[in-house]
């Protein structure tokens, strides 16, 4: 007889469920909550249950599960998640990282204590192996960013004394392909889009203000005509902010002299007279108005059913909106816009790079950069 009433698995199992093409793990842990899990094949959902089994039954066997106060993982990564917003420029960029591979995860599960360097390859290697949010695979950079937080949520816990040792301290993604070349315009490119009538003029100002100062996207669509000098002896824009935090990506304020090019691109545009330009206007706005998203590129790329601004001007290798500030850093470096190459740390400065070395990965462009380092500091000894 049917009573209506669904019963409910017993702790400590789980089973499978086919959805579509793709299979759901659904696990009730010993505590009596429940996991679940989307994955796409059934081999990796089989997988990914064993897993939960195992670690769960470990954890049963030395009575965590037992203990109303043994403190979880995902209990103080919770805390300690609502913590870090309030310290962080950009909470929002750890959200959503830590949702789909942290909080979705047997390790989230875990008792504290009972989380062991095992348990962290483990999950790691899943997230390497594309078994995380719809199969996908990550750039080794996201695995760093999603490693980093659970290195400095088990790092915070030991200092708060719920551990001993913090068993991610030393695990880190592999390095899976060689870095990517840097990748920047030529100054025959540069000319391409600037005189590329295929594409609307306030995108090519765009474009153009965006290679000769280097800025950030986020801080290109939060950029406001207050922040910009444009008359007198000092031309010059003040990056204070990105997309979605009130500060940079470094949380400095930096300043970055116009070069001629980036001045001539701002008053063409405030001669378009199609936006505002009032003080707190947004420079580059939305078609609509508002802030640009994130991944707006301004018609750079390519989309389903639109040809890229970058296929446009004749330039069929592939350069992401990003590498217009890659653009910028190689020729200040290079000394193509300046009556000599740029030093490492005034061009540090104008990228706002919180790191020299990322400065330095461009330092190979110039030519007869290290003869000049290395001639110099011979000079200072003699």
């Amino acid at each position: 007889m049917n009573t209506g009433v669904q019963r409910r698995r017993p702790r400590g199992t789980g089973r499978l469920e086919q959805r579509g093409s793709r299979w759901r793990i659904r696990y009730r842990l010993p505590t009596d909550r429940e996991l679940t899990k989307t994955l796409d094949t059934r081999e990796e959902a089989e997988e990914f249950l064993r897993a939960l089994r195992s670690q769960a039954h470990e954890a049963e066997l030395k009575g965590a599960f037992d203990a109303p106060t043994e403190l979880t993982f995902g209990a103080w990564g919770e805390k300690w998640m609502e913590r870090r917003a309030q310290r962080v420029a950009s909470p929002i960029k750890d959200r959503s990282p830590w949702r789909n591979y942290i909080a979705n995860s047997a390790l989230y599960l875990m008792p504290l204590r009972a989380i062991r360097p095992p348990h962290v390859v483990e999950w790691l290697d899943a997230l390497e192996a594309g078994r995380g949010v719809k199969g996908r695979r990550l750039s080794r950079q996201s695995l760093l960013h999603i490693v980093n937080l659970v290195r400095m949520c088990l790092g915070d816990a030991r200092r708060a004394g719920h551990i001993d040792l913090n068993p991610a301290q030393d695990i880190r993604p592999r390095r899976r392909d060689p870095k990517r070349e840097v990748v920047y315009l030529t100054v025959d490119e540069i000319r391409a889009v600037r005189d590329c009538e295929a594409i609307p003029l306030r995108a090519r100002c765009c474009y153009l203000f965006a290679i000769f100062t280097g800025m950030r996207e986020g801080e290109l669509w939060a950029l406001r005509w207050e922040d910009i000098t444009l008359d007198g002896t000092r031309p010059e824009v003040i990056v204070r902010r990105s997309n979605n935090r009130e500060t940079t990506k470094g949380g400095r304020t930096r300043t970055i002299p116009l070069l001629p090019e980036a001045r001539s691109a701002l008053n063409t545009l405030r001669s378009l007279g199609d936006f505002t330009t009032k003080p707190h206007d947004l420079v580059f706005p939305a078609p609509r108005g508002g802030q640009r998203s994130m991944s707006n590129d301004h018609g750079w790329g390519s989309r389903a059913r639109r040809v890229g601004h970058r296929v446009l001007a004749g330039i069929d290798r592939r350069v992401r909106f990003h590498d217009l500030r890659s653009t910028c850093a190689s020729h200040l470096i290079m000394g193509t816009w300046t009556p000599r190459p740029l030093e490492i740390v005034p061009a540090q400065r104008v990228l706002g790079h919180s790191d020299i070395k990322t400065t330095m990965g461009y330092a190979h462009l110039a030519p007869g950069y290290l003869h000049d380092v290395m001639n110099g500091a011979l000079g200072q000894d003699r």
